[in-house]
């Protein structure tokens, strides 16, 4: 059995890819645009090059980080426990950090994909 006291924990922080301008639809039904989509395919594979294999993905609810972790997801080829979070939408930094703060112990790493400023700032 793996000691998981000496295996480090890993923290991805993601911002969603280039979405579409706003328009007249609502922010958080803003949908990635067709550059955004690429951007999203080569995250995955970046990641997937790096070895970085996520166990959990913490996702804000919009429709443009939902997105963009399906297209992350697909080509990174993995199948890791997904969590949707309202509460990710608006976060700050100071929620963004409770809600890692929460994460299990013996979860090794976690995706975040989320939203600017806080990605950054964080």
């Amino acid at each position: 059995m793996e000691d998981l006291s000496t295996t480090p924990r890993r923290l991805v922080l993601l911002r969603h890819a280039k979405a579409e301008h706003g328009g007249e639809i609502a922010d958080q039904l803003r949908p990635l645009s067709l550059v955004g989509r690429r951007q999203a395919a080569g995250v995955g594979a970046t990641l997937r090059a790096a070895g970085v294999n996520p166990e959990l993905v913490l996702c804000s609810s919009s429709v443009r980080t939902r997105q963009t972790w399906d297209l992350v997801r697909s080509s990174l080829g993995a199948q890791p426990v997904v969590e949707i979070s309202d509460a990710l939408y608006s976060a700050g930094v100071r929620a963004l950090l409770e809600v890692v703060r929460a994460v299990s112990s013996d979860v090794r790493t976690v995706l975040l994909v989320g939203h600017e400023t806080t990605v950054s700032e964080a």
